[in-house]
């Protein structure tokens, strides 16, 4: 790929040549040549490329025409004859600031020694420009880091998604559950040729064959470069051309109707869109932060990313520029980033790379920041432009597009195609988690707060909503123990914990949630109180749980509450008595210090006498180590 700087250097070269090397030339061959340069300011490469043949044809060491030839190809990115055209000029005595070109076309064509050595020559030239040695030590760079790169290969088995068809896909996306690809499809041939969306569904047996989306979404306008959210039920896209639009492409939304159809796209509106061209978004896991692609304005046709917010007031803020570590004065786009929330994947021609747009990583670190970007590595990224990457929610799964197919190496209309990523290259995989909230009693479903806890930092993780349905989604990284906590006005608390410390290959979750109304002889459980072994003072990790059930008696000030200790059965049965009667007086007590009325509590031990489950396995014993609540009144 040229860089656009550059392109506009060879323009202003072959809108304004000027011969410097005329000796020894016809006045036929001069006259080609000044009729090429008339021509060229009118556009009309063609023949642009035939007056020059023609001067070549009657003075063959016509180095200028040579030059010219070889910066026309450049400009089309037509590196094997620019190439050719500049070793020409050069083989004819053509001067040392040929060197600089012609690096760019070596490097461009994958051939990282044959540019160094064009680059090192032209930094030895006495008239070298200053602001191309800086451009050029950054080539130098690159040549350097993609030597090394092809020495220490990555793994790179990309397999192609068998909805593959004759037309054009590109863009994946998918959902939270790794089981929803969106993608962008084009028919490059025939009367309509707009870009469209469509699914596949990964079943047992596969993925199924491609399926364009119902309803509002799809139209004869053009729409692309889609995100869809974890959830399944939200595509954030690239709209171009629209009457309700800021500039040329902006981006919108879309939603999942009842029907399962798509709902008419909306505009983001100007805290995202501006005058400039913005596309490729990609929807943070949780739905509260957008990344999307900029245009700058003017000439330069370079790009950053960009990020927005959704305010608790119900608003996107005003987009700003992502961070340094990441934007720079080239170019940046194609953001993703992953259900971890921390790894974003990215497109860029500005970071040490081996030519055109790489893919890289970059983490946000604990106070927001982003870590320098690593490039994927070789064969992942080549010479030529790569294009946009997603990955599934196991944190190693790659999607992306190309022109090139993996087995024959041929140019193509562009297909999607699959492959594992390795080593530090990986998100941290995910675990799906879903259900739905309802009334144990009548089974109607419940809108209600979910706050998520992770028992490895003693951190509240995410608090979120379940949706009018009872149904809610979260997205956890699989390196932690987490619990699940409802408090609800008019139920009993509801707690549960789960483990995904240990876990690598991690299936969908389905956790769905019954809550009991409040009353006299109900029982649940503090699933998250918790005490060393056989000790009866609380761990850290407890004061969570034992805020909410704090919350709970202060929003039900009538209620009275038994507090019971359980155990299992590994000791003598007095031991564990006598344990369980620790234990219970210690959460008694802790509720008084926070206020609650000593009269509204009692405490309990019933130690190794009421098992939920069986004592034989280290999981069943974890169960039967528990604190009980038992209403008393209410």
């Amino acid at each position: 790929m040229i860089p656009n700087r550059l392109k506009f250097i060879l323009l202003l070269s072959v809108l304004l040549f000027t011969t410097s090397h005329v000796s020894g030339q016809s006045r036929k061959a001069r006259k080609l040549f000044r009729d090429a340069q008339e021509l060229v300011r009118q556009g009309n490469y063609p023949e642009v490329k035939r007056k020059l043949n023609k001067a070549l044809q009657e003075s063959p060491e016509y180095i200028d025409a040579y030059v010219f030839l070889g910066d026309l190809f450049l400009l089309e990115e037509d590196f094997e004859n620019s190439g050719a055209q500049y070793r020409e000029a050069l083989k004819h005595g053509g001067g040392e600031f040929i060197y600089y070109k012609l690096g760019i076309n070596d490097f461009n064509l994958g051939d990282y020694e044959g540019a160094r050595s064009s680059f090192e020559k032209y930094k030895n030239y006495d008239r070298a420009s200053p602001g191309l040695i800086t451009e050029v030590n950054r080539y130098l760079a690159n040549c350097d880091f993609a030597v090394v790169a092809i020495q220490n290969p990555v793994p790179f088995n990309p397999v192609a998604l068998p909805f593959n068809t004759e037309a054009m896909e590109y863009f994946p996306s998918i959902s939270g559950d790794g089981k929803t690809l969106v993608y962008t499809s084009r028919n490059p041939e025939g009367k309509k040729r707009d870009e469209d969306f469509y699914t596949s569904v990964k079943t047992d047996s596969g993925w199924t064959v491609g399926r364009r989306l119902e309803g509002r979404l799809n139209s004869n306008l053009n729409e692309g470069a889609q995100s869809l959210s974890a959830d399944g039920n939200f595509l954030f896209f690239a709209g171009c051309e629209r009457f309700d639009g800021y500039g040329s492409c902006d981006i919108y939304f879309s939603y999942k109707l009842g029907s399962g159809e798509w709902s008419e796209p909306r505009n983001l509106g100007d805290s995202i869109n501006s005058r400039a061209w913005e596309s490729q978004p990609s929807i943070s896991p949780d739905g509260l932060t957008l990344y999307f692609t900029r245009g700058k304005s003017g000439r330069s046709k370079n790009t950053n990313i960009m990020v927005s917010t959704f305010s608790p007031k119900g608003y996107w803020t005003k987009a700003k520029t992502l961070s340094d570590s990441i934007n720079n004065q080239y170019i940046q786009e194609s953001p993703f980033i992953h259900f971890d929330n921390q790894s974003l994947y990215f497109v860029s021609d500005g970071h040490p790379g081996m030519g055109g747009k790489d893919i890289y990583v970059s983490r946000k670190r604990p106070d927001g920041s982003w870590s320098t970007p690593k490039n994927l590595g070789y064969p992942i990224n080549t010479y030529r432009d790569e294009f946009s990457l997603v990955i599934g929610p196991d944190g190693k799964t790659g999607f992306y597009a190309s022109d090139i197919s993996p087995e024959s190496g041929k140019i193509k209309y562009y297909d999607l195609y699959t492959f594992t990523l390795e080593g530090d290259n990986r998100a941290i995989p995910i675990a799906w988690i879903e259900g739905i909230v309802k009334d144990k009693e009548t089974g109607k479903p419940i809108s209600t707060e979910i706050e998520i806890f992770n028992l490895s930092n003693n951190k509240q993780q995410k608090t979120l909503r379940s949706a009018k349905n009872g149904y809610y989604s979260i997205a956890l990284p699989a390196n932690s123990d987490y619990s699940l906590d409802i408090n609800q006005k008019g139920y009993l608390i509801y707690s549960k914990n789960f483990s995904l410390a240990t876990s690598k290959e991690i299936d969908p979750q389905k956790m769905d949630v019954l809550l009991e109304k409040i009353k006299v002889d109900e029982q649940f459980i503090l699933a998250n109180i918790l005490f060393a072994t056989n000790k009866y003072n609380l761990l850290e990790p407890s004061k969570n749980e034992l805020n909410e059930l704090v919350r709970f008696l202060n929003e039900n000030p009538t209620i009275k509450i038994e507090i019971q200790g359980h155990t299992d059965n590994v000791g003598s049965p007095a031991s564990n008595l006598t344990l369980s009667n620790s234990r219970a007086k210690s959460v008694l007590e802790f509720l008084v210090e926070e206020g609650i009325d000593n009269k509204r509590l009692t405490s309990k031990g019933y130690g190794e006498t009421m098992p939920i489950s069986s004592n034989d396995s280290d999981e069943g014993r974890r169960l039967n180590r528990r604190t009980e609540i038992k209403i008393l009144d209410f």
